[in-house]
């Protein structure tokens, strides 16, 4: 169950976060901590894109929330496909499968999908 509640909630917070006043995504990366957030913002108001960080930062949250969403049901699929023996010794050897399947079929999809440029 870990491996579709903690990814869908994730995506659930993201996308309720959109929302708010201040986003989770630009809580988390639009900054003081990362980078000059003011100087940053009159550079963006001299070219005229203010509002251009503000659609990014939309989109991002949609794309991360997706990922997420995304791992959500294959963590599931996954551990239902994977671990069928709880409880017994089969179990070790099975969730040991299912750790590699996640990370061939969540982790390196998910990472692509994080890195991508999300239409910028």
């Amino acid at each position: 169950m870990k491996d579709a509640v903690i990814p869908s909630l994730i995506g659930t917070a993201l996308l309720v976060s959109m929302r708010s006043r201040e986003p989770l995504m630009k809580t988390m990366f639009y900054n003081d901590t990362l980078m000059d957030v003011p100087r940053v913002d009159a550079a963006l108001r001299e070219r005229g894109n203010g509002s251009g960080v503000c659609g990014l930062l939309r989109r991002c949250t949609a794309l991360v929330a997706g990922a997420m969403f995304a791992s959500a049901a294959l963590g599931f699929f996954l551990a239902h496909y994977c671990e069928k023996s709880g409880g017994t010794a089969e179990f070790n050897a099975e969730f040991g499968e299912d750790a590699l399947a996640v990370m061939a079929v969540i982790v390196l999809p998910s990472m692509v999908m994080m890195m991508s440029r999300s239409g910028a």
